[in-house]
């Protein structure tokens, strides 16, 4: 992002949240592209946030952004980029403690379709709180 500067990184994050992904959703609101921008811009913002409320909003709002482009997967591309997005949402939803059963049931599905091994989930630091 904004190299090593986090004020700078969180400023850039939140300039692509309001002045592109929202704006762009404002045009049109089914745009899966944009959904994911405005989802991984909150996932930047979470991880920049360290824990507290702050990041559990960013986490929240990326799980959501994430759902919401899933409605309308043939815009997300091929079935591995569709599986990405789930992927990105089972690590959204392992940080918020309410929603770890969500977040395993679709790992469990990402691993029975083969999108993704055991030993990859249990290397990913994203879903270190299921296990």
């Amino acid at each position: 992002m904004a190299g090593s500067d986090p004020a700078a990184a969180i400023a850039a994050a939140t300039l692509a949240l309001q002045d592109g992904y929202l704006a762009a959703l404002r045009i049109k609101a089914t745009s899966s592209e944009a959904l994911v921008g405005l989802a991984e811009s909150h996932v930047q913002l979470a991880r920049l946030a360290i824990g507290g409320e702050a990041a559990a909003h960013h986490w929240s709002e990326a799980a959501a952004a994430y759902q919401v482009a899933l409605r309308w997967p043939d815009g997300l591309g091929r079935f591995e980029d569709r599986c990405d997005v789930r992927y990105n949402l089972a690590c959204c939803l392992a940080q918020l403690p309410g929603r770890w059963g969500e977040a395993r049931d679709l790992l469990q599905q990402l691993q029975a379709a083969g999108a993704v091994t055991a030993a990859e989930v249990a290397a990913d630091q994203d879903l270190a709180a299921l296990r």
